[in-house]
């Protein structure tokens, strides 16, 4: 697993998977590192399946293999 749970990591990530919620009004955005760690989070825009970003966000837990982060930044 990725870190501490109430950490903050800063990763580079390939966004592999997306899903809208219109319930909660946002993406559900899956991405995996250099280091084949699994990331998840929500996000309030689009980010393309494919597209490389570097994310900061703190870490809120850790499910199975994947790592799930909660507010988020996307850093040009």
């Amino acid at each position: 697993n990725l870190g501490v749970v109430g950490d903050k990591t800063k990763q580079t990530i390939e966004i592999v998977k997306q899903i809208w919620s219109q319930k909660w009004n946002t993406y559900y955005l899956t991405g995996i590192n250099s280091d084949d760690q699994v990331l998840f989070f929500a996000y309030k825009n689009n980010i393309e399946i494919g597209e490389y970003v570097t994310i900061e966000g703190k870490i809120k837990s850790h499910t199975g293999n994947s790592t799930q982060l909660s507010n988020v930044k996307v850093i040009k």
